[in-house]
């Protein structure tokens, strides 16, 4: 850490990250989720204090601070937060870190490669210095994040990365390319849903059409209708009164 930073949480310097291949720790995930990159950033701190090397366990630790930050995506006020709160105190929370770990990690975001850090480094960093760019390159990174979960078939670990993506995409102009991609991807996805969906995937993705007010009332009435059926067949009546209760939501 820097030592003369002495108020809130510093970073590692910039090229003790470039030294180390932390991007290929994240990547030994199973899943390539915030929790499962925390848990490998975790193991390897654990490793790298037992041979004694504290200084490049830091690096790891850092990394592991930063998964642990929850995402809200409801939240309008506070769509980062501390991932543990107790009686006693808590985790780490994005105001926390001072100014040079925030150069730090700005930095990150132009580093990784994967889609879900560069994400969080970038949604951080706008929420704490507000530059557009950086608001883009968060939205841009969390539609990335998620098709690869999705299309892993772990879509429920981190549709809150969708539904903040959009948000953010949404903020950044409903007429330019970034929103547009993201309406494309759910409208399509839904789409495919009609004709295989029995879990609550489709369920979130009609809601964000229904929130944003995109797409044809009528063909999203009909996809929740259908899948509704579907899992009425299979005996999920629960679920399929959520498709109906959402179909006719886009009736009204």
């Amino acid at each position: 850490m820097d030592e003369e930073v002495s108020e809130g949480l510093s970073a590692p310097a910039i090229d003790e990250f470039k030294q180390q291949p932390w991007e290929d720790v994240a990547r030994t995930a199973e899943i390539p989720t915030y929790s499962h990159f925390q848990t490998k950033f975790g193991q390897k701190v654990a490793e790298l204090e037992k041979s004694g090397d504290t200084k490049t366990a830091l690096v790891y630790r850092f990394l592991g601070a930063i998964c642990f930050i929850h995402l809200q995506p409801d939240n309008k006020d506070q769509p980062l937060r501390a991932g543990m709160i107790s009686a006693s105190g808590r985790s780490a929370a994005i105001e926390d870190f001072n100014e040079q770990a925030r150069d730090v990690i700005e930095e990150l975001v132009g580093v990784t490669g994967i889609p879900l850090l560069a994400a969080r480094f970038a949604d951080m960093i706008w929420l704490l210095r507000k530059d557009y760019k950086i608001a883009e390159r968060a939205a841009i990174n969390y539609l990335a994040g998620f098709k690869e979960i999705d299309k892993a078939n772990h879509w429920a670990y981190e549709f809150d990365c969708l539904k903040r993506g959009m948000a953010l995409a949404r903020m950044l102009g409903c007429e330019k390319k970034l929103f547009l991609d993201y309406v494309n991807f759910v409208e399509t996805r839904v789409a495919e849903l009609e004709a295989s969906g029995v879990d609550s995937l489709g369920a979130g993705l009609l809601d964000l059409i229904f929130e944003y007010r995109v797409g044809d009332p009528a063909v999203s009435a009909r996809i929740a209708e259908t899948i509704g059926d579907r899992l009425e067949t299979k005996g999920n009546s629960f679920l399929a009164r959520t498709y109906y209760d959402i179909a006719a939501r886009f009736h009204r």
